[in-house]
């Protein structure tokens, strides 16, 4: 946050990066061994093909990321002087993304960002 929207995008992106390079490792959501524990065998196979991904003939979504940036303005003013100087550095931000994004190759991804105020 104290160093600018630009410098909380390159780490976000680069959170991004590691994601995008490490995304084999999938997280299990549901210890596979409850489902025997807790259930019959019947529905334990029911349950599991519906939670747990199975690698056949599944079509893997499309990769989306969402951005979270914390940002300060840095002034104290009024409230229409803080919006405009709140919408440039956004703006600003968000073209040094788009320029940031196509120099580490991820155009192939969609991108969500969101900017959160804390004054």
């Amino acid at each position: 946050m104290d160093n600018g929207l630009n410098k909380a995008a390159d780490a976000a992106l680069a959170s991004v990066i590691k994601i995008r390079d490490n995304r084999d490792k999938e997280f299990e959501l549901v210890e596979n061994r409850i489902l025997s524990c807790s259930f019959d065998k019947e529905t334990s196979t029911k349950i599991r093909n519906i939670i747990i991904p199975q690698k056949e003939n599944i079509d893997k979504p499309a990769i989306a990321f969402g951005i979270f940036l914390g940002h300060t303005l840095g002034i104290q003013s009024d409230a229409a002087t803080c919006t405009n100087k709140m919408n440039s550095d956004i703006r600003a931000c968000m073209e040094h993304m788009k320029q940031q994004i196509q120099i580490l190759n991820l155009v192939t991804y969609s991108f969500y960002a969101h900017v959160v105020q804390f004054n």
